[in-house]
């Protein structure tokens, strides 16, 4: 896998997010669209 991961970056066909998404923008817990906000304590 790392050899394609690599074969792929060279060739400039490698993307992804780094570091995940931002959880600043992205939380359940004080998204204003969601029906019922959630967090990891209380699902």
């Amino acid at each position: 896998m790392e050899g394609l991961l690599r074969q792929r970056q060279h060739e400039g066909r490698l993307s992804g997010i780094l570091n995940g998404v931002d959880d600043q923008i992205w939380n359940p817990q004080s998204d204003l669209l969601l029906a019922a906000r959630y967090d990891r304590d209380r699902l």
